[in-house]
């Protein structure tokens, strides 16, 4: 099976989540949470990776909160959380900006009394991004994933932010490729999260296709993820070898 991006995908989370362990080591005190916007394909990769880290997971989002994402979200332990209203233009880092209520990201985590100490940043949506920054805790880690299209601006408190990342030991990333090392751990973590939580990563993939069918392929209908299968599954088998010594990592989780 060749899963269009899917373990690139898989991978930018990886990366991800190693820069999170590398400076949240020696940390101590409450149980650390990971924050995860959109239940895309990534999004949802970003909570199962989080859930494989034991990390207490909320996952935010406009999709409704009896979709089949939403219940992917639940079925591996993370909190599903619908948002309703989503951020303001308004300068992000103020409360104006970063909205009061429970709907936004600084809202929900100012109502719970915790900032987050992961951060998966989905969406591409700019103004989210920003108070991403904000609502992370310190020695945090915010991971950008999501590419902004068009020429959207915003205003911002810059003096405070930078502040905050500086003085709160913040680490902001974005990730777009990977080497071997990540990729060799993404298909690891693969392997956890079908031990962890059966079935759930053959839920995420509501489309398969075959080469043939990828001309026709409607974009706007697919469920959540769509894979190409360059070899029929009753093939896969055939692809294995007997007796083949195990796969060695060149990495430590």
């Amino acid at each position: 099976m060749l899963t269009a991006c899917w373990p690139s995908r898989r991978v930018l989370s990886r990366r991800c989540g190693s820069r999170f362990s590398a400076c949240s080591s020696g940390s101590s005190g409450s149980r650390r949470r990971s924050w995860c916007s959109a239940p895309g394909p990534l999004g949802l990769l970003a909570a199962l990776t989080s859930r494989c880290l034991d990390l207490d997971t909320v996952v935010w989002s406009k999709s409704p909160a009896d979709s089949l994402s939403a219940e992917l979200v639940r079925a591996c332990g993370a909190e599903y959380r619908e948002a309703v209203d989503a951020p303001s233009g308004g300068a992000a880092g103020s409360e104006a900006g970063a909205g009061g209520g429970g709907n936004t990201l600084s809202g929900f985590l100012k109502q719970t009394g915790r900032r987050a100490d992961l951060i998966y940043e989905c969406t591409g949506f700019s103004p989210l991004a920003f108070e991403a920054m904000t609502a992370l805790g310190p020695g945090g880690v915010l991971a950008l994933l999501g590419v902004t299209p068009g020429s959207r601006t915003l205003k911002i408190e810059s003096d405070v932010i930078n502040q905050e990342i500086v003085l709160e030991n913040k680490c902001v990333l974005g990730s777009v490729n990977a080497s071997r090392k990540n990729f060799e751990t993404g298909l690891y973590r693969l392997e956890q999260m079908e031990e962890l939580f059966p079935g759930v990563l053959e839920q995420v993939m509501t489309d398969r296709l075959t080469l043939s069918q990828v001309p026709a392929l409607d974009f706007s209908r697919i469920g959540i993820k769509a894979v190409v299968d360059l070899v029929p599954r009753a093939k896969w088998e055939d692809l294995l070898k007997p007796g083949g010594a195990e796969v060695e990592y060149s990495f430590s989780v």
